[in-house]
């Protein structure tokens, strides 16, 4: 789950065998910015989570009926958005709690 690099935390994952055709690649890797192994943790652990929600999204989005049929370039997309939402969405948190324990 954690693998770091020099000082630098990175979250790893592996794909599940049914969406490595889809995504192209045995696992996803993605850098979380830190070098303190709690931050590294927490940050993971959500990742981890949302990962898993990502891959169902996928699983979904290739399994049910659509209008036009979706393509290993359309998930791959869907899935570097989703991880770009995810860093935003975790940079407002982490803004919110420093502000929070500032202000304490």
């Amino acid at each position: 789950m954690l693998r770091i690099v020099g000082s630098q935390y990175y979250f790893r994952r592996s794909v599940p065998l049914d969406l490595r055709a889809w995504l192209g690649r045995g696992e996803v890797s993605h850098p979380l910015k830190t070098s303190s192994k709690l931050i590294a943790r927490q940050k993971a652990a959500l990742l981890y989570a949302r990962a898993g929600e990502c891959f169902e999204e996928i699983r979904r989005m290739t399994t049910e009926p659509t209008q036009k049929a979706l393509t290993a370039v359309d998930i791959i997309r869907f899935y570097e958005q989703f991880v770009k939402d995810w860093e935003n969405y975790h940079n407002v948190r982490l803004k919110e709690e420093e502000t929070k324990h500032s202000v304490e």
